[in-house]
């Protein structure tokens, strides 16, 4: 007979290192299917998620280049001198970006090769007030005396003011030091002044003239964003980011170029005279903005293509789904090999330059 001490021992045996180890196997075998789902599912939930970022980046980004674009030329009137004069050298106008510039309202320096992206330059007044354009009283000889006036209603000392001949073949920006509290009426400038003659024309640009770049940073190899200039200082820095995941920036002239009334010609040729800027009805923009989130498979099969209606475009084609319109291919070749792997989405707008048209009205 087997004492019973024996037989207790056989029935608490406990669990074998065969089975422990077949357990662990199997726990870790189910947290890494849960691990999986986990990361498909927080995959699936970022997907729309950076999809709204990337909108909202895309709409806050073209509203401001907008909001710019509405406002150029202001101040600057219609004279005979725009897009046809370039400013002196004067160096006071220096520490304002307003020597040895070209007057134009707005100006595109076209993209290519590896940096595609378009570049636009602003210039307007800075005046809160209505910046009214007056002209010179009497002829003004070479130097800094007064410039005589009919009226300073509007000018403040510390205004900044462009003044050109009555033909537009000269200009010089400077700054309004004083003013004179009786007639007659004229402004002392902070420095030299070349001669202007009777008639000649004073824009007033305001104490902070607005001179402002929008272009776009990065690379393959870095971050891309929309990206603002100040151009209004002597050594103008590096531009700050506004706005990222901005990838392409493209932008026209919009043209009437036989005075009907509708926009025929799209280009990026910044016209160089009063002639050339009354055809440009506005601005034409696209955006291209790109998702953070990078796809295992490719999200998207091709480059978007911008759809410009059936007015001529320069580097322009029949668009494949639409023979009657140009299209231009926003190609995204310059953001990585493995463009493919992000999801885009593009914005347009046609900005009219208000400015230009009230005054040539």
């Amino acid at each position: 007979m087997t004492p019973p001490h024996h037989h207790a021992a056989r029935t608490q045996r406990g669990i074998s290192l065969l089975e422990l180890m077949v357990g662990i196997v199997i726990s870790m075998l189910t947290v890494l299917v849960i691990t999986q789902v986990f990361l498909e599912s927080e995959r699936q939930r970022r997907i729309p998620a950076t999809g709204a970022d990337a909108q909202v980046n895309g709409i806050l980004a073209l509203d401001a280049i907008q909001r710019d674009v509405r406002q150029a030329g202001y101040g600057l009137s219609g004279g005979p001198w725009v897009g046809a004069c370039t400013t002196g050298n004067l160096a006071e106008a220096q520490a304002v970006g307003l020597a040895s510039l070209r007057l134009a309202p707005v100006a595109i320096t076209a993209g290519s090769g590896a940096a595609p992206s378009d570049s636009i330059d602003i210039l307007s007044s800075g005046k809160v007030d209505a910046a009214m354009q007056i002209k010179l009283a009497e002829d003004h000889a070479n130097g800094n005396g007064k410039l005589i006036v009919p009226s300073t209603l509007g000018i403040e000392a510390g205004d900044w003011l462009i003044v050109s001949t009555p033909t537009g073949s000269q200009c010089d920006a400077f700054q309004a030091q004083a003013l004179a509290t009786a007639e007659p009426w004229g402004i002392t400038p902070s420095g030299s002044v070349p001669a202007y003659t009777a008639g000649s024309l004073l824009s007033n640009m305001g104490a902070a003239p607005v001179r402002r770049r929008w272009s776009v940073s990065g690379s393959a190899a870095s971050a891309f964003a929309l990206q603002m200039t100040d151009l209004a200082t002597a050594s103008p820095a590096a531009g700050s980011d506004a706005y990222p995941e901005i990838v392409l920036l493209r932008a026209f002239y919009a043209k009437d170029t036989d005075a009907d009334g509708a926009i025929d010609t799209y280009d990026t040729a910044t016209p160089t005279d009063r002639a050339g800027w009354s055809q440009v009805i506005g601005l034409r923009l696209a955006l291209v903005v790109r998702s953070p989130q990078w796809s295992k498979e490719e999200a998207t099969a091709s480059a978007p293509r911008w759809n410009l209606g059936s007015a001529t475009v320069a580097g322009g084609a029949a668009c494949p789904d639409d023979a009657g319109s140009q299209c231009i291919a926003l190609g995204l070749t310059h953001t990585g090999t493995d463009w493919k792997h992000y999801r885009y989405r593009m914005y347009e707008s046609l900005i009219p330059l208000r400015n230009l048209l009230w005054n040539a009205g």
